[in-house]
């Protein structure tokens, strides 16, 4: 799933600094803050090292900017107002978006082995949806 949320600058500034401090993504550095955030009183669930990094890495995905420009290229396009270098440039999105998640889908399949769960459950149980068809 991607949400998208509009921050103030300063704010925004602050998390990137704060995820750059700590050596991590910006994306990344987020999801973990409301995750503690959002975790049991009793404390903080331990989740192993190694699904922990797979977590993280189906969290990538590609930036707010790059799905604004493409969902931007897709209305022109729609609207048969697309130029020649923004159809390029469009092709160019659409090969990042389905890098980028076909590399989070190996990941959801090695999380999966490691649960022993089958990558279709594992993706029911994150709340994951399937590649979606744009």
């Amino acid at each position: 799933m991607t949400l998208t949320i509009d921050l103030p600058a300063d704010l925004e500034a602050r998390l990137r600094d704060e995820a750059a401090r700590q050596g991590v993504d910006a994306a990344g550095y987020i999801v973990k803050a409301l995750t503690d955030r959002l975790s049991p009183k009793g404390g903080v669930p331990h989740l192993p090292a190694d699904e922990a990094r797979l977590l993280e890495q189906i969290n990538l995905g590609v930036s707010a900017d790059t799905w604004q420009r493409y969902r931007a290229l897709g209305e022109k396009r729609d609207a048969r107002a697309l130029a020649d270098s923004e159809h390029d440039e469009l092709i160019a999105i659409s090969d990042r978006i389905e890098e980028a998640n076909a590399r989070r889908m190996r990941y959801v399949v090695e999380l999966a082995r490691l649960r022993g769960v089958s990558p279709q459950e594992l993706m029911r149980q994150l709340g994951v949806a399937g590649p979606a068809h744009v």
